[in-house]
């Protein structure tokens, strides 16, 4: 009978334990000034969408890639200061690559308003973004509406994180293509999350 107990307590404590996972599309324009003389410049606009990032990161083309933000349980809605968030690129169900915390990626929210209506919550936060991975690096940040729902499934308390959408800008540079330090703008939104490994 303890036999069982402690299976069922360390089953618990699995669950309890597991990450929760959810899509990030990232879409980014960055700014790169390409040929300047004394009276003109030329500024090359480089767009670079999730699947780009992704080859920047792994280096190759990735078949069927993905991009999911992992982020631990236990953040309630509105959690200011690190969000102890990494990314993982997926290929189909194959982990290809887990990128870091702090030294790879990092998901830092300045500042967070929250509004509670039933189950539903409204985040509205200033966050910051920070990459530094393979062949790219940024430093973007900006307003982030995050939509969370107080449920759980499969014992996960799923309102650690939300879906997200925000609008940033600051710098970028893809090595070996970009001026360092390059100004870059646009969108980095995530999809509902779910429980995962």
């Amino acid at each position: 009978m303890s036999a069982i107990l402690a299976l069922a307590g360390i089953t618990t404590q699995c669950a309890a334990q597991s990450n929760l996972i959810q899509t990030l599309s990232v879409n980014l324009t960055l700014y790169n000034q390409t040929s300047s003389t004394d009276t003109s410049s030329t500024a090359q606009l480089i767009r670079v969408n999730t699947k780009d990032l992704i080859q920047l990161f792994v280096g190759t083309n990735v078949p069927k890639g993905q991009l999911l933000l992992v982020t631990p349980p236990g953040n309630p809605p509105g959690t200011t200061g690190n969000l102890g968030a990494t990314l993982r690129v997926m290929s189909g169900n194959t982990d290809i690559v887990d990128i870091p915390l702090l030294t790879g990626f990092d998901l830092f929210q300045n500042v967070a308003v929250v509004n509670v209506k039933g189950t539903h919550i409204t985040s509205y936060a200033y966050n910051h973004f920070s990459f530094a991975f393979g062949n790219f690096a940024a430093e973007v940040l900006g307003y982030a509406t995050w939509n969370i729902v107080e449920k759980t499934v499969d014992g996960i308390d799923l309102s650690g994180s939300g879906a997200f959408s925000a609008a940033v800008n600051g710098q970028a540079t893809i090595t070996g293509v970009t001026q360092t330090d390059v100004p870059a703008q646009g969108t980095i939104t995530a999809g509902a999350p779910k429980p995962g490994p």
